[in-house]
């Protein structure tokens, strides 16, 4: 098992809140979310039992196999918000700093030492590595599966069993279902913000309660609205279970030792993973969760949302790739120098199926119209815009107007 601790960046993720904002607004706000994209930027710091378990060679892939994961739950329907879970930055940790950092049998000091640690690790706002967030993974068990009661309002714990079972507890202003809400019914559905793990890779939701309580505030969230910097790590299959067989899972599961259980066999191999230790390979036992998606199961077939199938290139994640850039607009002005746009977009081809969006910028700018300006010149034309409006509500800086009727005239 690996136990994973998740810290918000220090400062607010809010800034003014209104606490009496009215439904109205959580509509609006919620019909646009899926439009707009937000980026949750996320260092990785990884203690040396982690390191020791998966070893050098093999702890990247891993990595980013768990971040790809968490970035397509948050891509899931049920959420209705179109959010980018970004790694930025892999922090190995040493066995000294390990230990310092985790305190066994204490998980409220543990999360108090990586809170600490977490802040000394932020860089300018400016900078490529720059995280919003930070998730410690740790293989010592220093509290139990969910950690309920240690929920600060910085830091937040959730705890991940590798790839089969992942309950992520959100600081995006999510609560526990059944606890703070009226959600307990989903909890037995598999909802992600169970108070206990219930989901399982092939069946987990978003309940109407984090639905709600996310869209009431994400448009107050600044620190996701940034575009991310290119970050070239490897690239990565498009199923997780392309690269993991079902006995490398096993031992993810229950650690060393354990492999496939091929005592018994089962009418359907995804249905449930079930894994037996070498020294007694009667005796198997599961997780209740399914093999990952793009796990072998027979010849020409692969594990995909608990069923063993033959996979077609629409079930596949696909990362989004940039278009071609649009023509740039005219100049803001005409002399005394102004500046003009083009954009581009993430289509070529689109985000699907929890595939990462693009990095980078969707619009660079050019200065124009430098030449000075006649005597006299009138500007009342550009000063006197009617209307001030965005056409991508990203770009807050860039001041866009609507002409007004040609009612003006130069005065002699």
């Amino acid at each position: 098992m690996t136990e994973v601790i998740l810290v918000s960046s220090p400062g607010p993720l809010l800034g003014s809140l209104n606490l009496n904002q009215n439904q109205n607004l959580l509509w609006s706000a919620s019909g646009s979310a899926r439009r707009r994209r937000y980026i949750e930027e996320v260092l990785l710091a990884v203690d040396y039992s982690v390191l020791l378990f998966h070893g050098r060679d093999n702890i990247q892939k891993y990595l980013l196999t768990l971040m790809n994961i968490v970035n397509e739950i948050y891509q899931d329907h049920s959420l209705g918000a179109n959010i980018n879970v970004v790694l930025v930055r892999i922090i190995m940790l040493s066995p000294t700093k390990s230990q310092e950092l985790i305190s066994v049998g204490n998980p409220q000091k543990s999360l108090e030492n990586v809170c600490g640690w977490s802040y000394l690790q932020q860089r300018e706002q400016s900078h490529a590595e720059q995280h919003d967030h930070t998730i410690y993974l740790t293989r010592q068990e220093f509290g139990p599966s969910g950690m309920q009661g240690l929920e600060t309002g910085v830091c937040l714990y959730y705890n991940v069993f590798p790839f089969s079972k992942i309950q992520y507890i959100s600081t995006l202003g999510m609560e526990h279902d059944g606890e703070a809400n009226n959600c307990a019914d989903d909890v037995p559905l598999g909802s992600i913000m169970s108070p206990r793990v219930q989901a399982t890779f092939h069946r987990y939701h978003w309940s109407r309660c984090s639905w709600r309580e996310l869209h009431q505030y994400l448009h107050l969230y600044d620190c996701l609205r940034d575009d991310p910097f290119n970050h070239d790590w490897p690239s990565q299959p498009q199923l997780p279970g392309f690269q993991y067989s079902m006995d490398q899972q096993c031992r993810f599961d229950f650690g060393p030792g354990y492999s496939l259980c091929t005592a018994y066999t089962t009418l359907d191999p995804c249905k449930q993973l079930w894994c037996s230790d070498y020294n007694n390979p009667f005796f198997c036992k599961t997780k209740k969760g399914p093999p990952l998606d793009g796990t072998k199961c027979g010849p020409g077939k692969h594990c995909f949302k608990g069923f063993c199938m033959k996979l077609t290139p629409d079930l596949l994640r696909q990362d989004g790739g940039w278009g071609m850039w649009s023509s740039y607009g005219s100049c803001s002005r005409t002399c005394g120098g102004g500046v003009r746009f083009r954009t581009r977009r993430c289509d070529n081809p689109a985000p699907a199926n929890g595939g990462r969006t693009c990095f980078g910028n969707s619009y660079e700018f050019q200065l124009c119209s430098h030449e000075e300006c006649p005597p006299l010149t009138d500007f009342r034309s550009v000063l006197l815009c009617c209307t001030m409006f965005y056409l991508n509500l990203r770009f807050y800086c860039v001041l866009l107007c609507s002409p007004c009727s040609p009612v003006f005239s130069v005065f002699s």
